[in-house]
């Protein structure tokens, strides 16, 4: 067998803030030596403990039987912290330590199945992106039992969209393996108690995508709920998610959500919006944000699935199509208060609600058809074979962008299908 490639290390940061827990560290810790990918560089940090507490965890890690690939495990004591739950310093501190190629992380009561980092970093040569993450098994474990007894498992995430990811947390911080540039590029903010791990993701992801193949798979790790909730993810010294601790960090990470730019494809949206559109009907009706022009210049071919419009009466009347090209032409007639369409989107897209798709095919302007109440109308011809109407996409869907940078979409109604003119279900 060779000798393992430098850049085939993965750096694996684990966090302890109390010396008790030691057994479940060095579990932990046994998880790592079990791995069929050998090449592994453990980063363990703890917070403020004593020298002797510190020299038990090195007896710990140095005892274990690690393989001739692995280096050493390096302990970092950060001291003179303070009182409270530094885990996110913890967190920092060991990014800035770890020396992989690939960055991962795992609780200290966590554990890893011996595939776990294999997997991941095949997952991520195949596809060529900076990440890969993996389902997990929840295991609710019962804290009264001597072994720590098993009382039910179930997996996670489970029938989600990845980039449901951006709604709410759906990667457990041991679910992924992370190439290290990314991972380091980033510093979450020090004072953070709780879900730290989110922050980290959404400022990492949001520039990037990542791969979720494994996520659909058998999982390659195990995430380890006390049945009381001691070990709860508000910390060792906080009350799970209805502490003070975990409702700051909350409010926090949904500031941070609403100044980031988020770069997703076209299609990931789909089950985003729809979900949303579900959850806050009402919120959008009474609130309708502004969309900048600066965010339609980035981000044109995805803003029919954002859910930030409001409609405007009429749309694409009339429609030919020779099998390569078609030519369209319609109006629209813009509210008293916004007479200045800047700009016409046009998108081929599919009649449903449950699973909608668009793909961008033209950006159009408009001329005054009847400047006395707003109407303009609009005409032109694009590209558009057969394989771009895949997946049932054959409808001309409109959206109109003013100067304010403000988002309408035509009327559904006004909105003809081709099919119904010549058939293109056929043809596709």
């Amino acid at each position: 067998m060779s000798a393992p490639m430098a850049g085939d290390y993965v750096s694996t940061i684990l966090r302890l803030h109390d010396p008790r827990r030691l057994d479940r560290l060095e579990l932990a810790l046994m998880s790592l030596c079990g791995q069929r990918h050998a090449c592994l560089s453990p980063v363990i940090m703890l917070q403020d403990f004593s020298d002797a507490d510190e020299a038990r965890v090195r007896q710990v890690a140095g005892r274990l039987p690690w393989r001739a690939e692995t280096r050493p495990p390096e302990i970092l004591n950060l001291r003179s912290l303070g009182s409270g739950d530094h885990r996110t310093k913890l967190l920092n501190a060991g990014l800035r330590a770890a020396t992989g190629a690939y960055v991962a992380f795992l609780d200290f009561d966590d554990y890893l199945y011996p595939h776990a980092y294999s997997s991941l970093i095949a997952r991520i040569a195949a596809s060529g992106k900076i990440a890969a993450f993996g389902a997990v098994a929840i295991a609710e474990i019962d804290p009264d039992s001597p072994a720590g007894a098993c009382l039910s498992k179930r997996l996670f995430p489970q029938n989600r969209s990845k980039y449901d990811f951006f709604r709410e947390n759906v990667y457990p911080i041991h679910s992924f393996l992370m190439k290290s540039e990314v991972a380091k590029s980033v510093v979450v903010p020090d004072h953070l108690c709780a879900m730290e791990d989110y922050y980290f993701l959404l400022s990492t992801l949001k520039d990037h995508d990542w791969d979720d193949e494994l996520t659909r798979s058998a999982p390659i790790a195990e995430y380890v709920y006390w049945a009381d909730r001691s070990n709860t993810i508000a910390g060792t010294f906080g009350h799970g998610n209805s502490g003070p601790a975990w409702q700051s960090a909350e409010r926090e990470i949904e500031r941070y959500k609403q100044g980031v730019m988020v770069t997703i494809p076209m299609h990931g949206l789909l089950s985003v919006v729809e979900t949303g559109r579900r959850d806050k009907v009402g919120e959008r009706q009474a609130h309708m944000p502004d969309v900048s022009t600066a965010f339609l210049r980035s981000f044109r071919a995805i803003l029919p699935l954002v859910g930030l419009w409001r409609r405007v009466e009429g749309g694409v009347d009339e429609v030919a199509w020779n099998g390569s090209e078609t030519s369209f032409s319609g109006s629209i007639k813009m509210p008293e208060w916004e007479p200045t369409p800047a700009a016409g989107l046009l998108f081929l897209g599919r009649p449903s609600r449950l699973r909608p798709s668009f793909r961008h095919l033209a950006t159009i302007g408009f001329e005054p058809l009847r400047p006395d109440d707003n109407s303009f109308a609009f005409a032109g011809s694009t590209v558009l074979t057969a394989r771009q109407m895949r997946k049932g996409r054959h409808q001309l869907v409109l959206f109109v962008v003013t100067g304010g940078g403000r988002l309408y979409r035509a009327s559904q109604a006004s909105v003809p299908l081709l099919a119904s003119t010549i058939r293109l279900h056929e043809a596709a």
